[in-house]
């Protein structure tokens, strides 16, 4: 991905760093008695990134966890939660995530069934709702004081006005980010994530979800030695905060524990929820509920430009979580305001996930050099939050959803993310694939949400490497293999510029290196 030497036969590596990338016979007389490494016929990439990721919860979802990702309906939910009860006695929390909604709408009443003793959470498959038995809502609050504080948009009551079990956005975060697992735990379990970061090619990820008990974790599982996966940090502020200044100030604050393999590099903010759970911030009321705009979560336009420009100030970008096209104008609406301000350009303030967006508002981040991190593994009919998004939005707006050409048309600087773990998978070939089909492998032609919105194979590996890099301001050291630069490679036995993208589909990782170091092999 050097623009300047895009093919080459070697690359010759000295102290974790790359030294040369050329021929095979100058790599050897440039270092004569080094280690060689053949792969053959297979092709070696700059180490694959990943812009917008829960390192902390896949933690918790791979150590800690029931997984319901892989069920159909809320009779399957609920099998699943008994046999893992069942299989893991004695807790005095149980947890779960990758549910959707099928058939029913989750109630505290259903899942009462599996257990009305011990307190059940489940994450929703999104990760923006979650869903409570009755000693799960006593544990964490849910009761008439949250429906006052929330409203029943977030936390949804049933005909007496009694919540349901069934919440989404704030005081789904506030759980998340207030019921920490023990430490030991989640570092056992970050470092089954970077096992699977590094099975899935990827050597770089940022961090969506970082916060003061966070990051300290990956600041000691780095100090001990075995963990490797380069991790940005996005330092999560309280939206609703009267001090912005100091939101930011705690976030540099935590910039102590910077190391080689973790650093804070931003402040993220949410602006809205999503479609599927009828909190998407659009700019047209929804068409099931006239009058309804989606969860608002930030709208003092004052507050949010303060933000953006102490950050700025600080050497932080802002990462924005932004679903709706209401969101991310009051999101362009705020970054063009602070950047003209500041006068400061370069630092890379970004979108995450950008389902809608008008297109007045992508010619405003190509101004205001704002960056998109876009997921492709969303971006075809689903089986269930297309048919959502239909009944909220109405299905010529629902066809609209996660443009990607239509951005780098206009020349954003887009990044591939899966969400992980809200996406439940996480695959740098489909990633390829899907945004280059608008499908997965098994779809038919009919469940390509826009074709005129699919990108070319070149522009796909862009978005998980060089383009990736530049939006973490970490271009240069990662995202190409140039002299200098961090040795993360990895090697796929597929040409993902060049072969029939069927065959990219089918594509095998034969290993991930990084700093020379082979750490994954097939």
């Amino acid at each position: 991905m050097d623009e300047f030497k895009p093919n080459a036969e070697a690359v010759l590596v000295s102290e974790g760093k790359v030294k040369y990338v050329g021929s095979f016979e100058v790599a050897k007389e440039l270092a004569s008695e080094a280690e060689i490494i053949d792969y053959g016929d297979n092709y070696v990439y700059p180490g694959f990134i990943e812009t917008h990721a829960h390192g902390f919860l896949a933690a918790n979802r791979l150590e800690l966890q029931a997984d319901l990702s892989q069920d159909k309906s809320m009779d399957a939910f609920l099998n699943t939660m008994r046999k893992y009860i069942e299989e893991h006695p004695g807790r005095d929390l149980y947890e779960g995530a990758g549910w959707d909604i099928y058939d029913k709408i989750p109630t505290r009443q259903l899942l009462d069934t599996v257990n009305d003793e011990i307190p059940i959470c489940l994450n929703s498959i999104d990760g923006h709702s979650m869903w409570l038995n009755t000693p799960g809502c006593a544990k964490f609050g849910i009761d008439e004081e949250a429906v006052k504080k929330y409203g029943t948009d977030l936390v949804r009551v049933d005909e007496d006005g009694v919540p349901t079990g069934y919440i989404s956005e704030e005081p789904v975060i506030n759980i998340l980010l207030n019921n920490k697992p023990p430490k030991e735990g989640t570092k056992a379990g970050l470092l089954k994530w970077q096992e699977l970061a590094f099975s899935q090619g990827l050597t770089a990820t940022g961090e969506a979800l970082a916060d003061k008990e966070i990051v300290p974790i990956y600041a000691e599982s780095v100090e001990e030695g075995e963990f490797k996966l380069r991790t940005y940090g996005m330092f999560t502020v309280n939206n609703n905060a009267e001090d912005m200044v100091k939101e930011v100030e705690t976030a540099l604050e935590f910039k102590k524990y910077d190391s080689k393999y973790y650093k804070t590099v931003a402040i993220k903010l949410f602006l809205d929820g999503v479609v599927e759970a009828h909190t998407g911030w659009m700019e047209e009321e929804y068409a099931d509920a006239p009058g309804y705009y989606g969860d608002k979560r930030f709208t003092d336009l004052d507050k949010y430009v303060t933000i953006v420009k102490t950050a700025n100030e600080n050497g932080l970008f802002v990462h924005v979580h932004s679903i709706g096209d209401g969101a991310t104008k009051f999101g362009m609406d705020g970054f063009s305001k602070a950047q003209l301000e500041t006068g400061i350009f370069n630092l890379r303030n970004s979108f995450a996930h950008l389902q809608y967006i008008r297109p007045e508002d992508i010619k405003r981040m190509v101004d205001y050099n704002v960056c998109g991190a876009i997921a492709p593994l969303w971006i075809p009919k689903s089986d269930s939050a297309f048919i959502q998004e239909c009944e909220y939005l109405g299905e010529e707006k629902a066809l609209e959803g996660y443009p990607m050409q239509s951005f780098i048309k206009e020349g954003v600087v887009v990044g591939f993310h899966s969400d992980y773990p809200v996406s439940t998978e996480i695959s740098v070939p489909l990633s390829i694939y899907m945004a280059v089909t608008g499908k997965t492998p098994k779809d038919d032609y009919d469940m390509v949400r826009n074709p005129n919105e699919c990108i070319s194979q070149k522009d796909a590996v862009l978005a998980l490497t060089k383009n990736a890099a530049y939006m973490l301001n970490a271009e240069d050291e990662i995202g190409s293999l140039e002299i200098g630069k961090i040795a993360n490679m990895v090697i796929y036995d597929k040409d993902f510029l060049n072969d029939d993208i069927e065959e990219i589909a089918k594509s095998k990782l034969i290993a991930t290196i990084i700093e020379g170091d082979v750490v994954f092999k097939a």
